[in-house]
């Protein structure tokens, strides 16, 4: 922040993601939430952009949200707590 953000430089956080291991724990997409939520939510705090790492890969530990084939949004908690973030 101060070496960069206050310097006015543009600062990326970028490829930030938490893998899907909800087959071995039910909270897992919960804490994949906070997580995401909180990551843009100080981003934004200290004036940052956030970039998800989405690899394409959907369930167990994928980084997805979106279905490449269908265009359908596979992990619609994470893009909302992205979005409640901003």
């Amino acid at each position: 922040y101060d070496a960069f953000v206050t310097r006015g430089y543009p600062v990326v956080v970028g490829e930030y993601g938490s893998v899907d291991k909800s087959s071995h724990d039910s909270a897992n997409n919960q804490y994949r939430e906070d997580f995401a939520r909180a990551m843009v939510a100080t981003a934004k705090q200290y004036g940052a952009a956030t970039i998800y790492w989405d690899n394409g890969v959907n369930g167990q530990y994928g980084f997805g949200l979106f279905d490449r084939t269908s265009y359908a949004v596979t992990q619609p908690g994470i893009v909302n707590a992205i979005m409640s973030g901003l």
